[in-house]
């Protein structure tokens, strides 16, 4: 499912929905628009023609009239049933009467189809994309669609949707009988390589012909899609193609991938872009969301492909504590908002609520019901719902029914909340009794408003060579005191030590990282007034373009403008030689180490001249704000750290070389106990 086209499709249906012809039928599988479709393409001229025979359902015909949308750029033939209406937004409207017994019309229509932004809808040379948000095809609303379409085009070309596809010369043909929310037209001079996988039609559409990429692409998607069906059940479709786009991308449709030809190269793409899209066919693709009651399958997708295979790498624990990260850098209070509201991500906001708490959340269910409880309700959830539009509420109903269990605080705290609770660890000692150890300690819960409801995990640590005991607690006030028996002096108490709980994380629990940089809601960007006229330059388009793209308040200044770095803000330094580098090189005197022609850096040494350094820090003073150090070897390399930059935000450090540039290096900063965790003295 694509986020972005989604998010595109809401706008839109906005201006064609006060008829009230099509609302409230999403749930209702009765109420399915069939197009059956007759698609001319010209991609030299940038021209589509259309014959389309539409079949009205029943629920419909009583109405006295329905109105559609259609791309103001399509020019419609007249028909005698069908009346222009004036143009209200950028899309033409049209009312439809049908003559008393007629469940079909045919309209024929076509015109020119180009867009500089591919995604809003585009014909040409390069390629073809089309979607319900281009209004390509007549548009009641927010109707299920089913559809038969047979595309001309020119030759070497094919043509790529949802459903079952057969090809003849010059003419591609697709059928999908299942309700669908899009009909999706794509098209490029493609090569075809297929197999067949436990009954489903595997297919790579590329450009050029490659064995070997075909070879990995299908040997990943049959692990996944096999792993997929055992968890959840039967794959809903008959077939999962993965298709080189005209342009960079990682959109996720029903029954396919449309992949960037940059982005499906990349070899990480086949263990994180693909398994992810993979599963939208069964979440967003399969079970439809029921986006006035909020997008739960971004998280429960998240939580089951990308944190899922990180847990099989023995890293959920640190994949959990990014998400937990992200939220904490990116979510303040004035951009918070609850779970239910999410829709779609449009900023790194959104994504840490609506990617990463609802992944947390889906993680904390799965802890609580055990794998065999968890699982058979998501497969409860598919079967009662597949090929409809689902809620929250419909993903609870099936847990409640699976497990006998009530499981409405957990969906009201979690999904109908706003915010997070913060944990801190209070008074602890132990003590020997007759017979063992006892532990004492107090956990508060120090966030605004009432306390929530929390099976915290704990792990203590003993001194001698005994295997550490894991327990949780119930927590479920403002401050609340423990005992736990222990069989010997525990070494170390550790609360939320895997990161298991959906929280808002202390500053001492994560490393300063570029997402603090990125996610402040206020910065400061100083900038070297003894640079290069040229490289300053360079540094100030840098410093402009990540203020115009910040969700935060930006300053620029240069280090002669101030007297000392303040405290209440994080802070960029750019430049080899601003005056505050020495800020950063005091707080990491144990990991980085300058010399005259460059730097030392977990034990690689750099050139400076050839090799630009990122580097961010923070003080041991408690809310000690987040300093970062860029510089730049080339000084063409600056407008590629401009660039690259935001896509390395969770990390530490990162050494690039040359002027693209290109990354050498990049970690994370050893982090140290914080306040959830209590050494005890030997």
């Amino acid at each position: 499912m694509s986020r972005y086209l989604k998010a595109g499709l809401a706008l839109l249906l906005t201006l064609v929905c006060g008829t009230g012809a099509a609302q409230a039928v999403a749930d209702r599988p009765e109420a399915l628009v069939y197009h059956r479709l007759s698609v001319s393409l010209e991609p030299t001229a940038q021209t589509i023609e259309v014959e389309d025979r539409l079949s009205i359902p029943a629920a419909w015909l009583g109405k006295k009239e329905l109105v559609f949308s259609l791309h103001p750029e399509l020019r419609l033939e007249a028909n005698p049933a069908v009346e222009a209406l004036p143009q209200a937004g950028p899309l033409a409207r049209y009312r439809l009467r049908l003559p008393a017994g007629q469940d079909h019309i045919t309209l024929r229509y076509g015109g020119r189809l180009y867009n500089g932004t591919p995604a809003a809808g585009t014909v040409s040379a390069q390629g073809v994309f089309l979607s319900r948000q281009s209004h390509w095809f007549p548009v009641f609303g927010d109707e299920w669609l089913g559809f038969d379409m047979r595309v001309r085009l020119p030759a070497g070309w094919r043509a790529i949707s949802q459903g079952t596809g057969r090809f003849r010369q010059r003419q591609s043909h697709w059928q999908e009988d299942h309700p669908q929310d899009d009909i999706y037209l794509v098209a490029g001079p493609y090569g075809l390589r297929q197999k067949t996988v436990s009954g489903i039609r595997v297919q790579l559409f590329t450009r050029d012909d490659d064995p070997e990429l075909a070879r990995r692409y299908f040997k990943a998607t049959e692990k996944y899609l096999r792993l997929y069906k055992q968890l959840l059940g039967p794959y809903p479709y008959r077939k999962f193609a993965i298709v080189e786009n005209f342009w960079e991308t990682g959109f996720g449709m029903p029954s396919f991938t449309l992949l960037g030809p940059r982005v499906m190269r990349f070899p990480f793409i086949l263990d994180s872009s693909l398994p992810h899209e993979i599963l939208h066919n069964w979440w967003g693709n399969g079970v439809y969301v029921d986006y006035q009651r909020g997008n739960w399958a971004e998280g429960l997708t998240a939580y089951l492909a990308d944190h899922l295979i990180q847990q099989r790498r023995g890293q959920g624990a640190a994949y959990r504590r990014s998400l937990l990260q992200k939220y904490r850098d990116y979510v303040s209070h004035q951009r918070d908002f609850p779970l239910a509201q999410f829709t779609s991500r449009h900023d790194a906001a959104s994504e840490a609520v609506g990617y990463g708490k609802g992944a947390m959340f889906f993680h904390m269910l799965r802890q609580q019901l055990g794998d065999e409880l968890f699982f058979r309700g998501l497969r409860k959830f598919y079967r009662q719902w597949r090929f409809r539009s689902a809620g929250f509420d419909d993903l609870r109903a099936a847990w409640e029914e699976v497990s006998g269990r009530g499981l409405k605080n957990e969906f009201e705290q979690w999904v109908y909340r706003r915010g997070a609770p913060q944990l801190r660890l209070g008074p602890t000692r132990q003590h020997r009794t007759e017979h063992a150890w006892q532990l004492d300690f107090e956990l508060k819960q120090t966030q605004p408003g009432p306390a929530y409801r929390l099976r915290v995990p704990l792990r203590v640590q003993f001194a001698q060579d005994r295997k550490p005991l894991h327990s949780s607690v119930l927590l479920d006030a403002s401050q609340q005191h423990f005992s736990l028996a222990l069989p010997a002096a525990a070494r170390l108490l550790q609360i939320d030590p895997g990161f298991d709980l959906f929280r808002r994380l202390d500053g001492a629990e994560i490393p300063p990282a570029l997402s603090q940089g990125f996610g402040a809601e206020h910065v400061l960007v100083v900038l070297p007034r003894q640079a290069e006229t040229s490289r300053l330059r360079a540094w100030l388009r840098l410093a402009r373009q990540w203020q115009a793209r910040g969700n935060g308040q930006w300053q620029i200044l240069f280090d002669d403008e101030i007297q000392r770095l303040p405290g209440d803000r994080n802070i960029w330094l750019l430049g080899w030689n601003n005056r505050f580098r020495s800020k950063v090189l005091e707080n990491l005197a144990k990991h980085l180490q300058i010399t005259p022609q460059g730097f030392t850096l977990q034990g690689q040494t750099f050139q400076r001249d050839t090799h630009s350094l990122v580097v961010a820090s923070r003080s041991q003073q408690a809310d000690a704000p987040t300093v970062l150090w860029v510089s730049a070897g080339p000084e063409a390399a600056i407008a590629g750290l401009a660039r690259k930059l935001p896509h390395y935000r969770k990390y530490s450090y990162l050494v690039f070389a040359g002027t693209a540039p290109d990354n050498r290096l990049k970690g994370q900063w050893p982090v140290t106990d914080g306040p959830l965790t209590h050494r005890f003295a030997p």
